[in-house]
């Protein structure tokens, strides 16, 4: 008989890349939240996952543009159960704050004013 079916989240990295002598590759970060019998069970859906985020197309100006999974650098069992993932953190990201955004120590944010539009996607052109 198989063990309960635990939820994992992971985190799949893959680097965008064109063919352009000039153009910066770039890091995609895709977090997924499923279930799983087991850590190394959770390891072979999180690359499955990542892998399925691939991808190779022709933009607008003829340039062929790749999406290849890198690596699966965070795998974490987050809860045996449903109810235990609500309000659960499941991805944190640290970066540096740009010279432009900072403010002085203890400064108030206002959070509730924050434009939550929604994703903002950025085609590769």
């Amino acid at each position: 008989m198989r063990g309960e079916m635990g939820w994992y989240s992971a985190c799949a990295r893959l680097m965008i890349q064109m063919d352009d002598a000039q153009h910066v590759p770039r890091y995609k970060h895709s977090v997924f939240v499923f279930k799983a019998r087991d850590r190394g069970h959770a390891q072979r859906i999180a690359v499955a996952l990542g892998k399925k985020q691939e991808a190779e197309y022709a933009n607008s100006e003829g340039r062929t543009v790749t999406f290849r999974l890198v690596d699966v650098p965070a795998l974490e069992a987050i809860a045996a159960d449903s109810g235990a993932l609500d309000s659960r953190e499941i991805y944190a990201h640290y970066e540096e704050v740009p010279e432009r955004e900072r403010v002085e120590f203890g400064h108030a944010f206002c959070p509730e004013r924050s434009d939550t539009g929604g994703a903002r996607i950025k085609e590769l052109e």
